[in-house]
């Protein structure tokens, strides 16, 4: 059970960093349209 708990602890914790670059990706796009200066800052 606590196996189980650290797995999804730790696939939550990657899949919300995945969700949270991609999010700064589309957030910057909107805010520089040219050139995209903080594309890969993360």
């Amino acid at each position: 059970m606590i196996g189980f708990m650290i797995d999804f602890v730790i696939g939550f914790m990657i899949d919300l960093r995945s969700f949270l670059r991609n999010f700064l990706r589309i957030f910057s796009g909107i805010f520089h349209p040219i050139g995209g200066a903080s594309e890969g800052g993360l």
